[in-house]
């Protein structure tokens, strides 16, 4: 029997994209909805705010996964980082937003090993260092989200399609 990877969620509790009512579900989706569907995966959520001690993750976890490499979605210090031995994944978000976010220093600060992202990977590397290793993965297209939709025509407006149609 193949051992699932054991993965370890550390996140902001107040993160606004983490948010299950929030307007932008996609981050929502993918790290607490699709994630778990992974049958290779056994996902473990560390909801915090200010600081995460990560010593008590040493030997439970193959993996710790960050839902951004931001101060918004990350706690502004994980304590013991810098003597632990699990790589570190981070999503990362707009990579324009890198230098004014101060996210290239999050890197060295969270010993961040890998990003992911649906940007492509030349975007990425336009704003962080070429030497940073990064995969597009496209994410938020949840099939379920898009089941009995009514059609296009019944949903539009009367006023929007006369704009439309002249």
């Amino acid at each position: 029997m193949k051992q699932k990877i054991r993965v370890a969620v550390i996140h902001k509790k107040s993160y606004n994209y983490f948010q299950p009512d929030h307007h932008d579900r996609t981050t929502y989706d993918f790290f607490v909805t699709r994630l778990k569907t992974n049958s290779n995966l056994e996902m473990s959520y560390f909801p915090t705010e200010k600081s995460f001690d990560v010593d008590k993750l040493k030997g439970r976890f193959d993996i710790i996964l960050l839902t951004n490499n931001d101060i918004d979605a990350t706690p502004d210090e994980l304590i013991g980082i810098e003597k632990l031995e699990i790589p570190i994944i981070s999503r990362t978000g707009d990579s324009h937003y890198a230098k004014l976010h101060k996210q290239i220093e999050n890197h060295k600060k969270w010993k961040i090993d890998y990003y992911f992202g649906v940007i492509p990977d030349s975007y990425f590397h336009k704003y962080y260092p070429k030497d940073f290793k990064y995969r597009e993965i496209i994410f938020g297209l949840e099939p379920r989200l898009y089941q009995n939709l009514k059609p296009y025509n019944e949903r539009r407006s009367s006023g929007f399609s006369v704009v439309w149609n002249k």
